[in-house]
């Protein structure tokens, strides 16, 4: 490899390094939320195993999922250490995956720059522009939930370019659908999406397709029929009156998701310029031959999107989708126009010739936009309040310690968390002490129960 390449790929790392400093900060400040506290509670009551088919059984279907949350609970290392370590492995993942999606492309299309460039610039519009990163970065039942999913597709595909692969390798590519699938709904529609892309032409490789195809049906089958789902959706029946199940009620709102979403994220943040600073330079390899029919499929895939906003309408029969679900439609958007672009450019004959120089001022300006209003400056924001957010949460351990010590028995009323860093924090405790986070908690330390009072109140407490 010449010089001049090898400082091209230590520039486009430096420059990964250096946008994902601040992010990497805040997560060495992460903490634990929510499910986690109670999730950690299952773990020690049941073991990983059995506490997977009692969600299975009770809630969801997410096999893989719900494994590798209990086995990796960031709660077993600590209320520090644990959650410092799974918010590193957030960015770590969301870096892979966009790494990934470069090899993807420079496969797909041939083209002469490496891919290392592609997945810097994928990677830093996804830190900078991702709409709730709090919830699929840092607190960890959200990441584990949904990052896994996405970085093995993204891997299976990789895998499915490679040529003559060892045994290792197909082994793993012939298995990695069924754990895809088992993570949740959302990556069963990305991956049946994907392998339709994929799907051969030529006769000689149809057995080894429908195979995979086998695996990963086994494995969404026994995802999507779980027990759980339909308890889940008596749930918001029979507590909140929502409407359950109601296809008029899913395909309007999901529809009028997709619209927002396409509406707003292509023209706040500068999706279609990391799509052309990607796209430039690319040139189609002289023998490469798609489809009509991939072609088009390929343009449908818009149409994904209205469909992983349905399951969520439809089992919950809730108006506003949770952040994570958001922030997956938007990975899956941006690769979706980038994965396109190059294709336009070679419908309307626009060549731009590849330079180095010209894909690095395009780089530049994307970071110069997220400068004025994106996450990237928000984590920079944060950072400078994150010490007063850890001295809350100190302040908050050192008093749950206490309280188990000389009162075990009562109801610890601990003060709200008022420092507030956006970019991470994913919640508080509640007034309730019935909800799950806050008995996770108080299960957690080892005390009767746990509250944190509405602002007001809590401003008393503090007198």
């Amino acid at each position: 490899m010449k010089k001049s390449e090898i400082l091209k790929k230590i520039t486009w790392i430096a420059a990964a390094f250096l946008v994902s400093a601040p992010f990497v900060w805040l997560a060495l400040n992460n903490m634990a939320a929510s499910d986690d506290y109670y999730d950690y509670y299952l773990l020690q009551r049941f073991g990983p195993f059995e506490a997977v088919y009692h969600y299975y059984l009770n809630w969801s279907g997410r096999f893989v999922s719900h494994f590798l949350a209990f086995c990796l609970n960031p709660l077993q290392l600590g209320e520090t250490v644990g959650p410092a370590i799974t918010g590193i492995l957030g960015i770590s993942m969301l870096w892979f995956t966009a790494f990934q999606v470069g090899k993807i492309l420079q496969r797909i299309y041939g083209s002469s720059f490496n891919h290392v460039s592609v997945g810097v610039i994928l990677g830093t519009f996804w830190l900078c522009f991702l709409p709730y990163p709090s919830e699929i970065i840092y607190w960890f039942t959200g990441m584990i939930a949904y990052q896994p999913g996405l970085a093995m597709i993204a891997l299976w595909m990789v895998l499915h370019f490679k040529k003559e692969p060892n045994k290792f390798v197909k082994s793993v590519y012939f298995i990695l659908p069924f754990f895809i699938a088992g993570t949740n709904e959302i990556n069963v529609l990305i991956m049946g999406f994907v392998l339709a892309l994929v799907f051969p032409i030529d006769q000689p490789q149809l057995r080894k397709y429908w195979l995979v195809v086998a695996v990963f049906l086994l494995g969404a089958g026994i995802e999507l029929l779980a027990p759980g789902s339909r308890y889940r959706m008596e749930y918001f029946t029979e507590t909140a009156g929502n409407p359950v199940a109601n296809l008029s009620f899913a395909v309007n709102h999901s529809l009028s998701m997709m619209w927002y979403v396409i509406r707003d994220w292509s023209r706040s943040t500068p999706l279609l310029l990391v799509a052309l600073s990607i796209g430039i330079g690319i040139k189609m390899k002289s023998d490469i031959k798609i489809h009509p029919i991939k072609l088009i499929f390929a343009g449908l895939g818009i149409l994904i999107i209205p469909l992983m906003y349905f399951p969520f309408f439809w089992g919950t029969g809730m108006t506003q989708p949770p952040g994570r679900l958001h922030d997956v439609v938007f990975l899956f958007f941006s690769v979706w126009t980038i994965g396109i672009t190059p294709l336009i450019l070679q419908k309307l004959k626009i060549e731009i010739p590849q330079s180095f120089v010209l894909r690095g001022m395009l780089f530049c300006i994307v970071l110069w936009q997220a400068s004025y209003n994106s996450r990237l400056r928000g984590a920079l924001s944060d950072v400078k309040m994150v010490h007063e957010f850890r001295k809350e949460l100190t302040e908050r351990s050192e008093k749950t310690a206490i309280h188990k010590k000389t009162a075990p028995y009562k109801t610890l009323v601990l003060n709200p968390i008022r420092k507030i860093p956006y970019t991470m924090f994913f919640g508080d405790l509640t007034s309730d002490p019935g909800h799950w986070y806050n008995e996770g908690y108080a299960r957690y330390h080892k005390i009767s129960a746990v509250v944190v009072p509405i602002e007001k109140q809590a401003e008393k407490t503090d007198k």
